[in-house]
């Protein structure tokens, strides 16, 4: 019996040991193995981040309502028209309330300006198309017209979009933080 608990206590105590490669002096720089290692984190970036990251998704999910209502299907036309319209008129809402500690003040001003083109162009110019993404057949003046307002529609998106990645990347800048392309 003891020739077999032998090895077993042997196996035991190399498994149990530790590391002897790591030097636990702690005056020579290394890092002792039961030791936990702090970090200290930036409060203040993190939370620029946080406010980074909300006011870039509200943006998004936008344009993602924008683009699923220019490719409803005529059943659905007006159910997403509504969304459209209610999504716009919550972020400026939620932007009205958004602060950080002053370096945000350009980046919220160009995403409200964002939000209200979007609530103007759904209460004024998209209604005269609004008819037009109803119909199942278009004549070739419909689609002309339909194309048309996409094009200048897509234009004054773009424009203002580069404005809020201007005011985002001087908001980043600010605050210490890096953007990344998704």
């Amino acid at each position: 019996m003891f020739k077999t608990l032998v090895p077993f206590i042997l196996l035991a105590l190399l498994s149990c040991g530790g590391n002897t490669a790591v030097d636990d002096d702690p005056d020579n720089g290394s890092i002792p193995q039961d030791s936990i290692i702090e970090y200290d984190i930036d409060e203040d970036r993190v939370s620029a981040v946080e406010f980074n990251n909300e006011l870039t998704l509200m943006q998004e999910d936008m344009l993602r309502m924008m683009e699923t209502l220019f490719t409803s299907d005529t059943g659905e036309v007006d159910i997403n028209y509504e969304n459209a319209v209610f999504e716009a008129q919550i972020n400026l809402d939620e932007l009205k309330e958004k602060e950080f500690d002053g370096s945000e003040k350009e980046y919220i001003a160009k995403m409200k300006k964002l939000m209200n083109f979007y609530l103007d162009e759904l209460n004024n110019g998209f209604r005269d198309i609004l008819p037009l993404l109803r119909k199942a057949d278009l004549n070739e003046a419909e689609l002309k017209q339909l194309e048309e307002y996409d094009r200048n529609f897509v234009a004054k998106e773009k424009e203002l979009f580069m404005e809020v990645f201007a005011a985002q990347d001087a908001f980043a800048e600010k605050n210490n933080i890096s953007l990344q392309e998704q």
